[in-house]
């Protein structure tokens, strides 16, 4: 029955369902991005590292090249294919959410009805992805390789949000970017391959030949992980993802801690607690794993606020990953009182924030000679 059709409660009903699916597979799909993010992150970190080093290549693949491609073509591999589960979700998400959208759009009372006038939504059979795309798809993402309704999943949701999701998934105009955002963080790894085996075989010369001058070596340093002040103060509940002013002041200090550290580079640690959310919360965050992300997800915001500290003694920080941390505390039955339960509970629901910096330089008289 078309949503015209409906009496009011049944529609109230309706647009209550889809306003929550809309929620539910934002959070799904920001999560999903900042996964990939994460790992792309790290690969290119290591693919930096083995650039940078001086010692390259390695003394043990000096005169084999094979083992260094070998080495990080497997690396890639598994990179890929985590990416590829990260992304595809991520674009799976971003289908729902477009296919939502105009939903709730098509049901405004001054709409244009667009939905309505872009004729018969694909088939739930044609949505089937075959072998060799999947396999192709390990290599450059394809538009078809993520099928936004399984066809071999019974339908289970009303049939006009099931035909605007394969609508979004079809294009028709109205369509997401989830596709490109995909290519450009799939170019981005496979330039830093070929950057390695490039290097790897010597096709570029990985050192700048010099004259007989002797030019002294730099000492570098190296980098160490440091806490930027104490753990912030606990979360009291799923309402205080919003920043409360002793929040405020306690990030205000890591940002302090961070310039005098010459760090313009944090991790933020969101942890959470085992004990089960309220029903609202569920409906507002999905799982303690996603309260705990709009934590870290706020403190990460209030690092990069160009107007929230004095910017002279806390500047923002530039750069902010953010990553979710499991409770400490998973016995609860140890705790004899309701006092120290709650406090090793507060104590799981605190965001800690670290900082990068490079490690202590030898002094002159500790150099050899």
């Amino acid at each position: 029955m078309a949503y015209s059709q409906k009496t009011p409660g049944e529609q109230e009903q309706l647009r209550t369902f889809v306003y929550d699916a809309l929620d539910r597979y934002s959070s799904y799909r920001d999560n999903k991005e900042s996964m990939a993010y994460v790992g792309l992150t790290l690969f290119t970190g290591a693919v930096a590292t083995a650039l940078a080093s001086k010692d390259w290549p390695p003394a043990f693949a000096a005169n084999r090249p094979w083992l260094i491609i070998l080495a990080f073509t497997l690396l890639w591999f598994f990179v890929i294919l985590y990416l590829r589960y990260q992304l595809r979700r991520r674009r799976w998400a971003a289908l729902r959410v477009a296919g939502c959208e105009w939903l709730l759009a098509e049901w405004l009372p001054d709409s244009p009805n667009a939905m309505a006038k872009g004729g018969v939504a694909p088939s739930r059979e044609t949505q089937r992805v075959s072998l060799l795309v999947k396999i192709v798809d390990h290599i450059l993402p394809l538009s078809h390789s993520v099928a936004v309704i399984k066809p071999e999943v019974p339908p289970v949701y009303p049939a006009e949000i099931e035909d605007a999701w394969l609508r979004a998934e079809a294009g028709k105009g109205r369509g997401t970017d989830a596709l490109i955002h995909e290519w450009l963080i799939h170019l981005a790894g496979w330039v830093a391959y070929a950057a390695v085996v490039i290097a790897a075989l010597g096709l570029v010369p990985h050192k700048i030949a010099s004259d007989d001058r002797q030019v002294p070596t730099p000492v570098r340093g190296a980098t160490e992980l440091f806490e930027a002040g104490e753990p912030l103060s606990a979360f009291v509940s799923a309402s205080s993802a919003e920043p409360r002013d002793e929040l405020i002041s306690a990030v205000c200090r890591a940002r302090e801690l961070l310039r005098e550290s010459s760090s313009s580079s944090a991790i933020v640690v969101a942890r959470h607690d085992t004990r089960a959310l309220l029903p609202k919360s569920v409906r507002q965050f999905g799982s303690n794993a996603g309260l705990a992300q709009q934590r870290g997800d706020t403190v990460s915001r209030l690092l990069k606020d160009d107007g929230l500290c004095q910017a002279a003694t806390a500047p923002p920080v530039q750069h902010v990953v953010v990553l979710l941390g499991g409770p400490r505390n998973t016995q609860l039955s140890v705790y004899p009182t309701d006092d120290e339960l709650a406090t090793a509970l507060s104590r799981d629901r605190r965001v800690e924030v670290y900082g990068l910096r490079a490690g202590q330089r030898p002094s002159p008289s500790a150099r050899p000679k």
